[in-house]
């Protein structure tokens, strides 16, 4: 199957309410969001509003648990819960307002960038009726607030290949794998958006090393095989185990 390989979001839901430390960062500035695949230098805060925030923005990475906390139980939680059962709706209205909510308050939150994505999907509109703003305009505020987060990148990168938008998806995936080395799901969908584009070499190449450290889903590999560019590649050999292996000498005369 032709699958986009998405990093894992827990959900998590909780309960304890604690205080929230407030913090305050300057949204930059720049030229207006466009078209879905406009890359980070596009974020424009009177277009997708400013990151400053009643509370934070905070950093998803490195908030604390409590911080955490007081926004994800009353938002970004119930509103997954809704969102895996089909329902777009809660008692507090649209679920879009909820990740918005959450996003407002850490504009890197993974499992709220990746609901957006899903919703903006599956309603089939990058701004639906009572969104608060367009799904592309919380992946540019993401970047904007924190472009060394390598797991944005990765979303951002899917978001872009669910829109075909493929050489875009490429330049974010590749910025992911900058960022965060060896990763076996950004192997995979760098390499099927190079099988979109026809570039079946690169696709290869990408097939290998994602299977070659375990990726689990054959889809890249039977696309691969279908136009005939998959070979099985030799088993990958263990660093330490070939570090172990005594030197070769060449013959003797």
């Amino acid at each position: 199957m032709n699958r986009i390989a998405s990093p894992r979001v827990p959900i998590v839901v909780v309960s304890l309410l604690v205080a929230l430390s407030t913090s305050a960062m300057a949204a930059t500035g720049g030229r207006p969001a466009a078209a879905d695949g406009e890359d980070e230098l596009q974020y424009d805060a009177y277009v997708c509003g400013p990151l400053t925030n009643s509370y934070g923005p905070f950093d998803y990475r490195s908030a604390t648990r409590d911080e955490r906390k007081l926004v994800e139980s009353f938002h970004s939680d119930p509103a997954l819960q809704n969102l895996h059962k089909g329902e777009m709706m809660n008692e507090r209205g649209f679920i879009w307002n909820d990740f918005d909510y959450t996003l407002r308050a850490f504009p890197n939150h993974p499992a709220s960038l990746a609901a957006i994505d899903t919703l903006a999907t599956r309603l089939k509109s990058d701004k639906p009726p009572r969104a608060a703003r367009s799904a592309l305009c919380y992946f540019l505020r993401a970047i904007a607030f924190r472009p060394d987060d390598g797991t944005v990148r990765v979303l951002y990168g899917l978001y872009l290949l669910r829109r075909n938008k493929l050489q875009e998806a490429i330049e974010q995936l590749t910025t992911a794998e900058n960022l965060m080395p060896n990763d076996r799901n950004i192997q995979y969908n760098v390499g099927l958006a190079y099988f979109r584009l026809k570039d079946y070499d690169r696709a290869y190449e990408r097939a290998v090393r994602a299977y070659q450290a375990g990726f689990p889903l054959p889809g890249l590999k039977n696309l691969l095989k279908g136009v005939g560019k998959w070979k099985e590649p030799p088993p990958r050999r263990d660093p330490d185990e070939a570090a172990q292996e005594p030197p070769t000498a060449a013959p003797k005369q």
